[in-house]
Formats: C-alpha cells, structure tokens, sequence
C-alpha cells in the first residue's frame, strides 16, 4: 500500500489525523469514514455548511480529553464539551480555545443513541502468537455515562454491555432475530468483524501493531461508522480490561491467554538471541586461548 500518511516514529503510531489520511478513500469492507479535515477558523465553516454537527478533537488525544461537539440549532451555536454542560457560543472563541494544538473536526456521523446516551462499538483484534494473523477477538459496546459528547467509560462514567443486549434495547425484540428484516446482532458481528479485518490488512506495514481496538458507531439503518483506531503503541493499547467488566469473562480470559502466549514467544526470541551471542563469544574466546 502506497504511503500517504505521516508516521510519528517515536509515538510509533498515526495521529487521529494522518489514520484518516492513511484510511480515506481505501476499501474498508462495511466501514464509512467521517468527513474529517485539519481544524481550522475556515474548515469549520465549511463543515458546518455541510452537517449541523460536528466534533472539534486534538489528534494526539484519548479517552475523550479535550473534545467537544458543535451543533447549529435553531440559527444558534451551541457546544458540549466533553464533562461540561452544554452552552451557546461564538465560533471565533471555540476555534481560539484549539490554538497551538493540532486538531480535526470531524463530521458527526448520524448514528443513534442508547437511551439519549452516546454510545460505541469496541472490537479488539489480536496477532494470532503462533501464526501472526490477525484475530477477531470479539466486541462488545460502550455507553457514556452522565454529561459527555464521548462513550469512553472511564472519563464518562459509562457502562458496557454486550451487543445483543444493545441491539435488543436500541432496535427492539425484533433485532435480535436473523430472519425479522430488522438488525440482527449476528450479521451486525460479523460486519464488524469484516470491517476489522480489511482495515488491520491496511495496517501490515507497521509490523509493531498487535492489538488493535476500533470504535465503531451505528445509525438507524445498521451503517457502521470507524470513529477511531487504537493501536499499540509507545503511549500503550486498546484496553483489555474493558472485557473483564463484562459479566461473562470469556471473551476477556481468551484474549489475555492469546496476550500472554505472545509475550512467552517474545521471551523465547530474546533469550534464545541472547544464548547465541553467549555462546559464539564463548566459543570465540577458547579459540584464542587454545
């Protein structure tokens, strides 16, 4: 794949900003991608011309630290930081709040809510440790807690809970059954899963990444929305501790099984190397002595 993203070497990752670059306009299997462009006075303008939402992000942040969401409501601006109550204000003054930051705005993607609450779709993949292929771990969901614009549990005091019990909540009964016409929480994983999985092949030239989280959203007719790709990185991965608050602990005991065999293998590369160069200068030095 061409390169046409910067890569920050000492992150060892992309920014929020070059991944969109990196992704736009490749095949993402059921994936959509949020229109997104550089934070600026001008492409804030344009981009509420174009969607009466949109989301203001730094391109290094995570867990929802510094963004918010603009809104054109009844001819006026309103914006929700994340923890804060909503208020109205002037564009000039929200733009000027980013200053000396590097940021995006970025469509806000018209997906659905659970209970008035935002809400997202965690799918986690694992480098298979004895075939380094990439694993569909599994998936679960992500509801904001309280005053946000995000669904990151920590920061929102949030909760999670599994697909079906979201598909059943925001869908209706009928959701959960393949054969209702309506969304299926069955052909909505295995979407996820395909959506995953085109965007890891994406991301193989970055040998480093293991584990990959993507946030995912949902609108009314079942479209998935990639919000955000978490990998590996300096900084740390996508949490596999999110799936240990599920009640079952399945999904979280095969994924750290998978982590932990990988670390083993990691081990053995080491100290094998390690034994060799041992012993060739061992070997090095009877030589001389003999």
């Amino acid at each position: 794949m061409k390169e046409k993203a910067r890569y920050d070497e000492e992150r060892g990752n992309y920014t929020k900003w070059e991944m969109y670059r990196l992704l736009e306009g490749e095949d993402l299997g059921p994936f959509h991608l949020p229109v997104t462009e550089a934070l600026s006075l001008d492409a804030v303008r344009g981009m509420l011309a174009r969607f009466s939402s949109v989301f203001l992000k730094p391109v290094d942040t995570w867990g929802g630290r510094s963004v918010g969401m603009l809104q054109e409501v009844e001819g006026r601006l309103i914006w929700r930081l994340q923890g804060a109550e909503a208020q109205e204000v002037e564009l000039e003054s929200v733009v000027a709040a980013y200053d000396g930051i590097d940021a995006i705005v970025q469509e806000a993607a018209p997906v659905v809510f659970f209970q008035g609450r935002p809400f997202d779709i965690r799918t986690h993949l694992q480098r298979d440790p004895d075939g380094g292929g990439w694993v569909y771990a599994g998936e679960l969901v992500r509801v904001g807690g309280g005053v946000g614009v995000v669904s990151n549990v920590e920061i929102s005091g949030g909760q999670v809970m599994t697909l079906e019990e979201m598909v059943r909540e925001v869908f209706g009964e009928a959701g959960t059954e393949s054969d209702s016409g309506g969304i299926c929480a069955e052909s909505l994983r295995e979407e996820l899963e395909d959506g995953s999985l085109a965007v890891c092949e994406l991301l193989e030239h970055v040998p480093h990444f293991v584990e990959i989280g993507f946030d995912v959203c949902l609108d009314a007719d079942g479209g998935l929305w990639l919000i955000e790709v978490n990998a590996n990185d300096a900084l740390g991965g996508p949490s596999h501790e999110l799936f240990a608050k599920l009640p079952d602990q399945t999904l979280y005991e095969q994924m750290m099984e998978r982590y932990h065999a990988r670390q083993r293998g990691f081990l053995e590369l080491l100290f094998g190397a390690m034994e060799m160069t041992v012993d060739g200068e061992f070997e090095e030095e009877t030589d001389e002595e003999h």
